[in-house]
């Protein structure tokens, strides 16, 4: 019974993608007890890939630019790789002015959506590759976590609704307009 409990939860969250993938990492887990069985796991994390109508140079100049207007601090930047990220913003409630559940999927409760109410773990990384014809890809990686805070329990994986990807392209192209 606690199979198919599980193998139930990876169907579902197989249907819950969007975006443009990458490869997926494969994971092998081991369920003990009755009738154990080895199963293999995609990862839900991948790269949300947009075009940008502008040469590598101008897109990285704009970068900065895009993550402030979303009220993103920037913790790392990597100026070879083209690689601009901040890897551990904690937050509750909003980033900005924009409730946390318009941007991730943590479950909900009676009272509303898990991801406005939760301690929140959030990693956002962008990579810049330049692509034929003066234009530039954006690989998105974006990664949150979250955990109720009036009870003592592990970080939980949230999933991603697309939204905070396609504002960050966005405000790209705003930056790059400018």
């Amino acid at each position: 019974m606690r199979v198919l409990g599980v193998l139930s939860l990876i169907a579902l969250s197989a249907c819950a993608s969007s975006g443009t993938s990458s490869a997926r990492p494969d994971e092998t887990v081991r369920i003990n007890g009755a009738g154990s069985s080895n199963l293999k796991l995609t990862s839900n994390t991948y790269a949300h890939v947009t075009k940008i109508s502008a040469p590598l140079s101008r897109v990285w100049l704009a970068m900065p630019g895009a993550f402030e207007a979303l009220s993103i601090p920037i913790s790392s930047v990597d100026t070879i790789t083209h690689v601009i990220a901040n890897d551990g913003l904690k937050l509750r409630r909003q980033l900005g002015t924009t409730p946390l559940s318009r941007f991730i999927d943590c479950g909900n409760t009676q009272i509303g959506e898990n991801a406005d109410s939760y301690d929140v773990h959030l990693t956002i990384s962008v990579k810049l590759i330049p692509d034929e014809g003066g234009v530039t890809k954006l690989e998105t990686m974006f990664e949150s976590m979250a955990k109720p805070v009036s009870f003592s329990r592990e970080y939980s994986r949230c999933s991603t609704r697309g939204v905070l990807e396609q504002r960050l392209a966005d405000a790209v192209k705003a930056q790059l307009s400018k």
